[in-house]
């Protein structure tokens, strides 16, 4: 319906504060058509998304084995979603995501919490019932 990127600005602010002091903090500005990279390669998709995973307390190990597992589920749906997982200065990890459909990049958000409540709390996924 060419409604991406019509809107005349955005603007995002979030900070996570951990009880230990520990801290993420990403803002952004995208105004599209202001500069030809203004979007950059975001344009050609319809969604975008991100996740973050911030908590003292877990064992570095941790973090790594989920960080690989979310890896994993990243590269399974080639083409349709596209992501990447990287390490903040604080303990955690975070995920950006780009989508070409809704329902797909819900599949995928759902593989992520699943991943994250296997790996950090030992739990199944949760069962997310729809009407």
């Amino acid at each position: 319906m060419r409604e991406r990127w019509a809107f005349a600005a955005v603007e995002n602010e979030i900070c996570i504060t951990t009880p230990l002091g520990g801290s993420v903090v990403e803002r952004y500005r995208v105004v599209p058509g202001l500069l030809p990279e203004s979007v950059g390669l975001a344009e050609s998709w319809d969604y975008v998304a991100s996740l973050f995973v911030i908590g003292d307390g877990v064992d570095a190990e941790v973090w790594k084995g989920l960080e690989a597992a979310i890896a994993t589920i990243l590269d399974e749906h080639p083409g349709l979603v596209l992501g990447a997982v990287s390490t903040p200065a604080t303990s955690g990890i975070v995920v950006k995501l780009v989508a070409r459909s809704a329902p797909d990049l819900t599949v995928t958000l759902e593989a992520l919490w699943a991943a994250v409540r296997r790996d950090l709390w030992h739990l199944p996924p949760p069962n997310l019932r729809r009407y």
